[in-house]
């Protein structure tokens, strides 16, 4: 059983075999109406955790991964990296006080479960465990906290570490028109971008390590996306693989991706599909997800077709739309001995 709080959701994860079903939800109570303070465990938590902290900040690739949070959450304390200070603001009655605040009333709670389920079995085990905790009927609405990607064009360099190679993250991000029809055409901007950045970067210029392309979209708080594109590389091909990486942008924004990438696609995505519907993982973040967004739980029926009838128009229209320039940042962790200059 795995308890978490974020910035729009409480969580309360688990799982078991059916013969311990019951037992799980023994547990699931317990931990919502019989929380316990244990300053033993407290203390050795916040000891491993300053621990953990001694050679962060020597760490390359810690400091640049802390620069890309704090720079993509426009430095909101909830972004920058952990440092012992914010550790020493820890206090135990008031994290406990705030567990029993988010957990002592289950008025808000959504439970779903998957899994081979037999009705009759579980019905007297949720009467008696869920319909039995203690609820208020208050409902509470997440917060907008506005933590957003910054607008505009930005650049940040972090110079550490003496390994001669780099690491570029290069970010678009905004507004999104969300949908689950505009969800699935920026996936396929995201795989046929990555398709070419392979073959271009990769295979043509032999230029970087394993480039990649992700992309997040949200419908709550509000619309937005964000693309983000990786690769590392020697320190002087910098400049020349961002270039090639914002042509291929280009020409997908200009003549859209090749058929054949499309086709590739959606393909691959059909057959990644059906290999995750048949696990409960899939299943339960899928309903999850469809549920937090106030999104119609039978979508996914529609899938195969709104998967087979995007064109390359479509990702052409979605990469013209979003991939503007007007929101672009570049990241670029380079060795502390490299020329500010050129970069080598």
């Amino acid at each position: 059983m795995q308890i978490s709080i974020g910035e729009r959701t409480q969580n309360i994860n688990g799982g078991a075999v059916n013969n311990d079903l019951e037992a799980a939800l023994q547990l699931l109570y317990a931990y919502v109406t019989e929380p316990r303070k244990d300053s033993a465990m407290f203390q050795g938590m916040m000891a491993q955790s300053k621990a953990s902290l001694v050679n962060r900040l020597n760490d390359p690739n810690s400091v640049f991964q802390d620069t890309i949070s704090a720079v993509l959450g426009a430095h909101s304390v909830r972004r920058t990296g952990p440092s012992v200070e914010k550790i020493n603001q820890i206090n135990l009655d008031k994290a406990y006080g705030i567990y029993k605040q988010r957990f002592a009333d289950a008025s808000g709670f959504t439970f779903a479960f998957v899994g081979s389920i037999d009705t009759a079995t579980i019905k007297p085990l949720l009467e008696k465990y869920i319909a039995s905790l203690p609820a208020n009927g208050t409902t509470e609405k997440a917060k907008d906290l506005n933590i957003n990607i910054p607008p505009g064009v930005i650049e940040r360099t972090v110079y550490k570490g003496s390994e001669p190679k780099a690491a570029v993250n290069l970010v678009f991000s905004g507004n999104f028109d969300y949908s689950f029809e505009n969800k699935l055409k920026m996936d396929a901007l995201k795989e046929t971008l990555q398709i070419r950045l392979l073959e271009r970067l990769r295979e043509d210029e032999s230029g970087v390590y394993s480039p990649g392309v992700r992309t997040y979209t949200a419908k709550l708080p509000k619309g937005r996306f964000s693309l983000i594109i990786t690769f590392g590389c020697a320190p002087q091909n910098i400049d020349k693989l961002i270039a090639s990486t914002l042509d291929e942008i280009n020409k997908i924004k200009t003549n859209g991706p090749s058929q054949i990438n499309v086709d590739k696609f959606r393909a691959e995505t059909q057959r990644g599909m059906e290999t995750a519907i048949k696990t409960n993982g899939f299943w339960l973040g899928y309903l999850n997800t469809q549920l937090q967004n106030e999104e119609k739980l039978d979508q996914i029926n529609d899938y195969t077709n709104q998967l087979n009838v995007i064109t390359p128009d479509d990702v052409k229209i979605m990469a013209n739309t979003y991939l503007t320039g007007k929101n672009y940042i570049k990241l670029v962790l380079l060795p502390e001995n490299a020329d500010e200059s050129t970069g080598k």
